[in-house]
């Protein structure tokens, strides 16, 4: 994995766009699991917007991605997988996170 964080770019902004429903419903997920207030829980997610801010990448068969996005007000980890002829597949969200706390290799 790449060991600095990046801003997150064009490439990585796109596949979060491209992934953002899979991305909320992975979001109001990892809440839920973590403890977080159920009762406006759906709301909270299922029109957020979604943003990429940061990333690190990891170069394997393709590409994986760990990405530090902002779903409403809460951030969140995802990693995405690039295969090798471009698509973008969402494998785990984690959360939720705090800011500051530095992007680390999960699945």
């Amino acid at each position: 994995m790449s060991s600095s964080e990046k801003d997150a770019d064009s490439e990585v902004k796109e596949f979060v766009e491209f992934l953002s429903g899979d991305i909320r419903k992975g979001a109001y997920a990892a809440f839920v699991e973590s403890g977080g207030e159920t009762n406006d829980v759906p709301n909270l997610f299922e029109n957020a917007p979604v943003t990429a801010v940061s990333y690190k990448d990891q170069v394997v068969a393709g590409m994986n991605y760990f990405v530090r996005v902002k779903v409403g007000d809460y951030f969140f980890f995802v990693s995405i997988y690039r295969d090798l002829s471009g698509t973008p597949q969402l494998s785990k969200v984690v959360g939720p996170k705090d800011i500051s706390d530095p992007i680390e290799y999960f699945f």
